[in-house]
């Protein structure tokens, strides 16, 4: 991050044709900027057409944001060899327009979760060209100014900073949530639970003790009667 002009302005690199989007701040101007002269970092369709993409989300629910774009340098032949597309919220790309440098873009309006798409592209790897441009995102369109003193929040250095704290401790609950899951017994083991039908309860020897007499009773009984 640099502060050009009374702006925080962030440098992003048009040259990889899917990179995480980037959250899309109101206190920044992000440079864009792409070159080609044999670069490899892109991908290329069936037809020839290479594209390196660069997304924002804009992540305000206070408000909605006005976006703006505007090329400062276009080298080459523009809009034949090569060209600059802006993809915006309702399915509208604006690509004719920036044909020409110094040609701005404004009056967009985006939500909280919508993205706005910035893409080059060329037919050929060894085309030789080289675009610089500026986006920005505010409640009215207005370029933001930096306040002297004061350094912008940045949403995605905020999130890893936040995260980098609560990671730990969730891990750790996590962990010890798992080892008593597995250290409780499962009412359903077959191994430590057995039906009564199969394992019958043995009699005690109180209950052998009263039985043994009756038996001693019948065969006398028996005997008696046999003798008789």
């Amino acid at each position: 991050m640099q502060i050009k002009g009374g702006h925080y302005v962030k440098s992003v690199e048009l040259s990889i044709s899917r990179k995480p989007s980037l959250s899309l701040s109101p206190v920044f101007v992000y440079q864009l900027s792409g070159r080609n002269g044999g670069n490899n970092d892109v991908e290329c369709s069936n037809n020839g057409i290479c594209r390196a993409i660069q997304g924002f989300v804009w992540r305000r629910l206070a408000y909605r944001g006005t976006v703006s774009v505007i090329f400062a340098e276009l080298s080459g032949n523009t809009c034949g060899d090569y060209g600059v597309a802006v993809s915006l919220p309702g399915n509208r790309t604006v690509s004719g327009t920036l044909c020409y440098a110094n040609r701005l873009v404004t009056g967009v309006q985006i939500g909280y979760g919508e993205r706005v798409e910035v893409s080059v592209w060329f037919y050929a790897k060894g085309a030789d060209f080289r675009v610089v441009g500026f986006l920005w995102a505010t409640a009215d369109g207005e370029l933001p100014k930096a306040k002297k003193g004061s350094r912008p929040a940045d949403v995605d250095t905020l999130i890893k900073i936040v995260w980098a704290y609560i990671r730990f401790p969730l891990n750790l609950i996590c962990y010890v949530f798992r080892t008593r899951l597995r250290s409780k017994p499962s009412p359903f083991n077959l191994k430590t639970v057995q039906s009564p039908a199969t394992s019958p309860r043995p009699l005690s020897t109180r209950s052998r003790s009263r039985r043994r007499p009756v038996e001693t009773t019948k065969a006398a009984s028996s005997n008696t009667l046999s003798g008789n």
